[in-house]
């Protein structure tokens, strides 16, 4: 079954290629619930914090003592959260959330101070993070041609990235048709140590649909592009605004 159906898939495809996702996720900011964006806020939070997230069942349990809500509106949340795809739950397991941050190593991490660290599932996520969560930090990734051969690095204040090594540094985000979960969607596409390796990647992908970023497109895109989700997701997060 596709995950949007209805008027969600509606808005989508009317976006351009590579940014339905930045498109759903500002709908989804300006209908999720309170309580949601709380709980969301809250397992973000301690996701960061601690490293790791306790399975479903016990953070769920957490959040009632935590949060001081009802198991009603703990529950009701959740399945709010797991509907529009802010939580991907697989086995009773948490293994995303915000459509951003994965609970397991990725190949693109955040690294902030205070030796806090988070794991991003794409390469969208990674223009994001610094203002959906007002923190700088060090952004490390693999190329996504060259793997851990090439090592990225994006220097960013709380507002986006303002440097990069290699200056060449070039993008790819994916196509979403709505079929998978964003969470998933998100991991289709890459950070590129520079133009060669973007274009030798697209060839050996069959050129994939989405949309691929030259180096000299770069700087453009994580301000604004970073900046459009970054302010989405910060939305859905700022009720526990400290991340650690």
């Amino acid at each position: 079954m596709a995950f949007l159906t209805g008027e969600s898939l509606e808005r989508i495809s009317s976006a351009a290629p590579g940014l339905q996702l930045v498109t759903y996720w500002q709908g989804c900011s300006e209908t999720t619930g309170e309580d949601a964006r709380t709980l969301l806020s809250q397992m973000v939070s301690g996701l960061i914090s601690r490293g790791w997230i306790h399975p479903l069942e016990k953070t769920l349990e957490n959040a009632v003592d935590g949060l001081g809500l009802s198991e009603e509106r703990i529950k009701n949340a959740a399945d709010e959260l797991q509907k529009v795809g802010l939580m991907q739950v697989a086995d009773g397991k948490i293994v995303s959330l915000a459509g951003m941050f994965s609970t397991t190593p990725t190949k693109i991490c955040y690294f902030m101070d205070e030796d806090l660290k988070v794991y991003l599932l794409g390469a969208l996520a990674a223009l994001a993070v610094p203002q959906a969560l007002g923190r700088p930090g060090e952004l490390m990734a693999d190329c996504g041609q060259a793997g851990s051969a090439k090592r990225l690095k994006l220097d960013c204040d709380e507002e986006g990235v303002h440097t990069r090594v290699p200056d060449t540094i070039c993008i790819f985000l994916p196509d979403w048709s709505g079929e998978d979960h964003p969470a998933d969607a998100i991991a289709g596409g890459g950070l590129f140590a520079d133009d060669e390796a973007l274009a030798a990647w697209q060839e050996a992908n069959d050129e994939p649909e989405g949309m691929p970023l030259a180096s000299m497109m770069f700087p453009m895109a994580a301000g604004e592009l970073g900046g459009q989700l970054g302010k989405t997701m910060e939305s859905l997060l700022d009720r526990f605004a400290n991340f650690g």
